[in-house]
């Protein structure tokens, strides 16, 4: 993926190219189950130091800043209203805007909705955010039957996002590329299926995200763990509850529909909401989703056709006192590769194969059998 930096010394730009189903990556049509723009970023303006502004890949792209800067980064929409507001002391976000709603979670039809009164409040203590931002959206039609079966690397648009860095006016510049898929990441849970009796551990396959599942039948309360620790989702034998105070909570809440939350002032407070009714949840967990691949590897890779290994991943769980594990490891599988599916349909043709030589030897040596025991009681009259 692509980041700019903002350093003491220079501004400089590092590009990485990932593509690919499921999660960054190796082709951006591979993600959200179709064929998508993956944004490109060029420049950040005005010169700051200690801005980090990336393109990233949570449920779809998104636009992720992280500043250590000295002055304030705010990010406007397209009324030049800001919506995000980045310093040390974190990220707040105007509530009363309806760009903070759109650019919060994925909209199935364009606003209506009108902006209220300012309303600043705290989502995130760590001065890093991403958002799903309309301006790197492809709009119906951006990408043409002519660019798909072209199967090259087309620029489609550029873009901009404006910015104010203290006083001074900004902007963040880019644009649209579409790139044919070279593969799909594939996880694979190699921990049990059932770590302890009634609980079954699974994953959806197929899915923009990887995801994971929880089957709660032990009837105790199972507690899933964020990135830091701190308790992240909790399945009991009725519902399922969400601690909105989760740091990761933020990236699977917008995942699956919910608008994220302010933190609470105790930094180490939880914030439970009932979010499911039963003992079964899925969830996307960006803890399985691969590394940035360096362009030679990822070439080789698709070169040999064979798939290989990029991630080990775990899951921590507690079962009231008990901590277990879900473990696993994700795969790049490049395009033609033979995956797992196509492994065990190989299987199948040799086991079919082998039957019917087996079906055609046994008749064979019943032909044979036949006339030699015709022989020997000849012989014997």
């Amino acid at each position: 993926m692509p980041v700019i930096r903002m350093s003491g010394r220079r501004l400089a730009t590092a590009v990485a190219s990932l593509l690919a189903l499921a999660q960054p990556w190796p082709s951006a049509q591979a993600h959200a189950g179709g064929p998508t723009a993956r944004p490109v970023l060029s420049s950040v303006e005005p010169f700051t130091a200690g801005l980090t502004v990336r393109a990233t890949f949570v449920d779809n792209w998104r636009i992720q800043v992280t500043s250590d800067a000295s002055e304030p980064v705010s990010v406007l929409d397209t009324a030049n209203r800001p919506f995000l507001r980045f310093s040390r002391a974190g990220v707040e976000a105007d509530f009363g805007s309806s760009a903070w709603r759109d650019a919060s979670v994925m909209a199935t039809q364009p606003t209506t909705r009108a902006d209220n009164p300012l309303d600043w409040r705290l989502v995130s203590r760590r001065p890093t955010w991403s958002w799903l931002d309309p301006r790197i959206r492809p709009e119906p039609g951006l990408l043409t039957q002519k660019v798909l079966s072209s199967n090259l690397a087309t620029r489609l648009r550029d873009f901009e996002i404006p910015l104010r860095v203290g006083d001074q006016p900004g902007r963040i510049t880019g644009y649209l590329r579409y790139e044919p898929p070279t593969g799909t990441y594939r996880l694979t849970i190699v921990s049990s299926r059932q770590p302890v009796a009634g609980l079954h551990v699974g994953e959806i396959l197929g899915r923009a995200a990887p995801t994971l599942t929880l089957d709660n039948e032990t009837g105790k309360v199972v507690t899933i763990l964020g990135r830091d620790g701190e308790p992240l989702a909790r399945l009991s034998r009725e519902f399922v509850e969400a601690n909105l105070a989760s740091p990761s909570w933020a990236e699977v809440g917008r995942s699956l529909g919910f608008l994220p939350a302010a933190v609470p002032e105790d930094p180490d407070a939880a914030r439970w909401e009932r979010i499911l009714e039963g003992r079964r949840w899925s969830w996307p967990d960006y803890r399985s989703a691969p590394p940035e691949l360096p362009p030679p590897f990822l070439a080789r890779v698709v070169a040999n056709r064979k798939a290989v290994m990029v991630k080990r991943w775990v899951i921590p769980l507690e079962v009231e006192s008990r901590r277990l594990e879900i473990r696993g490891v994700t795969h790049f599988v490049p395009a033609g590769a033979v995956t797992g599916a196509g492994a065990s349909s190989e299987r199948s043709r040799l086991r079919t194969k082998w039957r019917w030589w087996g079906t055609a030897a046994s008749s064979l040596i019943l032909v044979t059998a036949r006339p030699r025991e015709d022989r020997v009681s000849a012989q014997r009259r």
